[in-house]
C-alpha cells in the first residue's frame, strides 16, 4: 500500500471518528510488511503534524480534534507494541 494513499486514508478515518477503520489500516500495513518505525515516521507522525496545522488553523474544533489526538495515540501504541 502506498505511503501516500495509506496517510490520506488515516487522516480522512482519524478525523471522522472512525477509530476501528483506522486501526485496520495500521494493522493491514503492518502485516503487508510495513515496519512499525516506517509508520510512526512516515504515517503517524505527519497525520499528528496534519491534526495539529488543522487545528491552528481553526478547519477542525475542539471535539474533533481531541477524538482525533486520542485515535492518533492509541495507533501509537498499537504499532509501537
Amino acid at each position: 500500500m502506498p505511503i501516500d494513499y495509506l496517510l490520506e486514508k488515516l487522516v480522512h478515518h482519524v478525523l471522522r471518528g472512525d477509530s476501528h477503520t483506522a486501526r485496520r489500516l495500521v494493522a493491514d500495513a503492518l502485516l503487508h510488511g510495513a515496519s512499525s518505525e516506517s509508520l510512526l515516521l512516515d504515517i503517524l507522525w505527519p497525520t499528528i503534524e496534519c491534526l495539529h496545522q488543522l487545528r491552528y488553523d481553526r478547519t477542525v474544533g475542539g471535539r474533533i480534534y481531541n477524538s482525533a489526538a486520542r485515535t492518533l495515540g492509541a495507533l501509537i501504541d498499537q504499532v509501537a507494541l
